[in-house]
C-alpha cells in the first residue's frame, strides 16, 4: 500500500488514478538531487529534493529508504506559472511503479477540490509518499510525478528512484 499527498503551504490533499507525460529540461541554477529527472515545459525550477517527512532530514543520496517513513519531494519554482490576480490554477498527481514498469498505486488531479492557490504559495511545491507495504517484495521503486499549469503551459514532469532498505 502507498500513500500520496500533495502540499502548497502546508494544505494537504488526497485523491486517486492517472497518466503522466515530458517534455524539456529547464532548470536554474542545477540544485537537483536526490537522481531526482526533471522535464519542464516554461517552467524554471531551481531545486529539487527528497526529505523524510516526519523530521525533515536529507535523504542520503541513494535514495534507501525505510518503509512508513513519508518521503517529500520538495520543489522551488523560479517563474513559469501563469497568474491572474495573484492566483495560480494547478494540477498534480503521482504513480509509483516497480522498476519493471507494474503499476502500484496513482493519484488522479490533487488539485481537484483547489481551484486556485496563492502565486506565492505555488513557488514551493511538495509531494509526499508512504511507501506503508510491499505486497510485491521489490527493492526498487520509481515514483512519477507531473504538475501543471490549468490556465497556462507550464507543467513540471519527473521521476525519483526509492530504495527499500
Amino acid at each position: 500500500m502507498l500513500c500520496l499527498c500533495i502540499a502548497c503551504n502546508n494544505s494537504p490533499h488526497w485523491e486517486q488514478a492517472s497518466e503522466t507525460a515530458t517534455s524539456q529540461s529547464t532548470t536554474a541554477n542545477k540544485r537537483i538531487r536526490n537522481s531526482i529527472e526533471l522535464h519542464t515545459g516554461s517552467i524554471i525550477v531551481s531545486e529539487a529534493y527528497l526529505v523524510y517527512g516526519d523530521d525533515g532530514t536529507l535523504l542520503p543520496a541513494d535514495n534507501a529508504i525505510t518503509m512508513g517513513r513519508p518521503v517529500q519531494l520538495k520543489l522551488t519554482i523560479a517563474r513559469g506559472w501563469k497568474e491572474d490576480h495573484g492566483k495560480v490554477a494547478l494540477g498534480a498527481e503521482e504513480k509509483i511503479i516497480t522498476s519493471d514498469g507494474q503499476l502500484i498505486f496513482a493519484t488522479g488531479d490533487m488539485f481537484l477540490n483547489t481551484p486556485v492557490i496563492n502565486v506565492h504559495d505555488a513557488h514551493a511545491i511538495t509531494l509526499t509518499a508512504t511507501v506503508t507495504a510491499n505486497d510485491r517484495l521489490t527493492k526498487h521503486l520509481v515514483v512519477v510525478f507531473r504538475i501543471w499549469d490549468k490556465k497556462g503551459s507550464g507543467v513540471i514532469n519527473g521521476s525519483y528512484p526509492l530504495w527499500m532498505k
